[in-house]
C-alpha cells in the first residue's frame, strides 16, 4: 500500500530567520489552519521521491513576532556575581537578592536596575550593584540580552545581563534589596520571574543568549530564547556599550533563528 505523500515544511520569519522542519500530509488542513492562526504561507514548490510519490511541498511561513513593531522599551541591567567560580574544590555560588520595592517586589532576582540616559549598561551595572548590595564589581562579562513585552499592562524592557567573577566588599541589605548567596544548584527559580528558568542555565554555563519574552499582566505566555552565534558576537557585545541602553528605540535584532 502506497504511503501518503507528505510535505516537508521549512518555517522562516524575517528578520528572525528561524528555521525548523515538520511533515504533514499533502493536501491536509494543516496549512489553512496555520494561516488562520496568523501564519502566512509565502510560497509552494514540490518534487517526487524514488517511489514516484510526491515527497515534499515546500511551505514557507511568516511567524508572528513576539515583540511588536512599536516596542519602545526602558532599559535595565542584571548582574550575576559569582563566588568561588574558578575554585576546583569549592562549589560556586551566585549572589541573589530578594527585591524589596518596585516592579517585582518580593521576587528573587539578581542585583541590577534601570539604566540612566547618560550611562552605558556597563556603567549602570556597576552603579546598581554598589547601591543595592554595597559591592564593587570586578570585570563584567555580557551574558544575555533580553527583550520583554507585556501586551496587557504595557511593560516594555530591554534587559542586559552580566556575569562578574570577582568583587570587593561584603553584601549588605539596603532599602532596595536583601542579598543572599545561593549555590547554583539551589537557585529558587519558583520564586523568580517565570522566564528566568529558560535562560538562567545559559548564564551559569557561560553561554551568551538572546531572548524575547512575552507576558500578559506579568504572566509569561510565550518565549523565544537562543544562544548567540559566533558570527553575531561582535554585534552582541556592541549593544552593551550603547549609552542609555537603547531606551525608547525600535527593536533591532531578535533572538530567533
Amino acid at each position: 500500500m502506497a504511503s501518503k505523500p507528505t510535505a516537508s515544511c521549512i518555517i522562516t520569519s524575517k528578520p528572525y530567520h528561524a528555521r525548523f522542519r515538520a511533515k504533514m500530509p499533502v493536501g491536509s488542513v494543516a496549512a489553512p489552519a496555520a494561516m488562520k492562526r496568523g501564519v502566512k504561507v509565502v510560497s509552494v514548490t514540490g518534487n517526487h521521491d524514488q517511489r514516484g510519490g510526491q515527497l515534499a511541498r515546500l511551505l514557507c511561513f511568516r511567524r508572528m513576532a513576539l515583540i511588536p513593531a512599536d516596542w519602545r522599551p526602558q532599559a535595565a541591567t542584571l548582574v550575576f556575581i559569582e563566588r568561588d567560580a574558578a575554585s576546583p574544590t569549592v562549589d560556586g555560588a551566585v549572589l541573589l537578592i530578594r527585591k524589596k520595592r518596585g516592579h517585582g517586589a518580593g521576587k528573587v532576582n539578581a542585583p541590577g536596575g534601570r539604566i540612566e540616559p547618560h550611562e552605558t549598561p556597563y556603567e549602570c551595572a556597576v552603579r546598581e550593584v554598589r547601591e543595592e548590595v554595597g559591592l564593587t564589581c570586578g570585570p563584567l562579562t555580557p551574558a544575555a540580552l533580553l527583550r520583554f513585552h507585556d501586551r496587557k499592562n504595557g511593560f516594555d524592557m530591554r534587559g542586559f545581563a552580566f556575569r562578574a567573577g570577582t568583587f570587593e566588599g561584603v553584601p549588605v541589605e539596603t532599602d532596595e534589596a536583601a542579598p543572599f548567596w545561593c549555590a547554583w544548584d539551589a537557585v529558587p527559580v519558583d520564586e523568580m520571574w517565570e522566564d528566568d528558568r529558560y535562560w538562567l542555565p545559559s548564564i551559569r554555563a557561560g553561554q551568551p543568549v538572546r531572548g524575547d519574552l512575552l507576558f500578559e499582566n506579568d504572566r509569561l505566555v510565550s518565549r523565544r530564547v537562543r544562544p548567540v552565534r559566533g558570527s553575531e558576537m561582535d554585534a552582541f557585545l556592541d549593544l552593551f556599550r550603547v549609552v542609555g541602553g537603547g531606551q525608547a528605540a525600535r527593536p533591532g535584532g531578535s533572538p530567533s533563528g
